[in-house]
């Protein structure tokens, strides 16, 4: 025997209240375990909207940093081509054109000019200058002393750009007549094959 039922048989309650108190008890017991429930979503729900504040805050870190590297990287590149252009300026010996051509490749295909003195095409031939190219003019081309060779391939691989074409010997206008040969004679080979291989189709 409950109780409850102990109690209203000994006529200590009356069955009415005993009734009202047992459902009381019983709403209590409910309200705590909904007051357990409701507590513990709210704390899957903080620790949702924390996770997911972390996960926004470490994406965001993750692309800020990026950006700030490529502004860096942006800078750097700007400043080593600002650096580029200061030496070539500062530096080229090649001021003033010379009547002397000097004939190049930078491609190993079409072949180039640039104008020079008797002096400094004796030293382009000798290994002492180099040929740069000017990305402000296509059709410029500053010399500059073989000096400066680690610096600017210092400044190439910040830019990542070639920016000078060092040649060991010049090139007379017969060797540039003969490379022209060679290349139309290379071409000309070229377009016998791709007919000749059109013509098996």
């Amino acid at each position: 025997m409950s109780l409850r039922d102990q109690l209203v048989k000994a006529g200590l309650v009356s069955k009415d209240r005993a009734q009202k108190a047992q459902k009381e008890k019983a709403r209590k017991q409910h309200q705590a375990h909904r007051d357990k429930q409701l507590k513990s979503e709210l704390e899957a729900e903080k620790q949702r909207k924390a996770a997911e504040r972390r996960a926004f805050d470490e994406a965001k870190k993750a692309m800020d940093l990026e950006k700030n590297q490529e502004i860096i990287a942006a800078q750097e590149k700007n400043r080593a081509r600002s650096e580029m252009r200061d030496l070539i300026d500062r530096e080229r010996v090649n001021k003033e054109k010379g009547e002397t051509r000097f004939n190049f490749s930078h491609d190993g295909k079409k072949i180039r000019s640039v104008f020079v003195t008797d002096k400094q095409h004796k030293d382009l031939s000798d290994g002492k200058l180099m040929i740069c190219r000017n990305d402000r003019d296509g059709f410029d081309y500053p010399v500059l002393p073989v000096t400066f060779k680690e610096r600017i391939h210092h400044l190439e691989e910040k830019l990542g750009e070639k920016i000078f074409y060092y040649l060991s010997e010049a090139m007379t206008e017969g060797d540039a007549e003969d490379e022209w040969a060679a290349w139309d004679a290379y071409e000309a080979s070229l377009k016998a094959e791709k007919k000749s291989g059109g013509s098996h189709n």
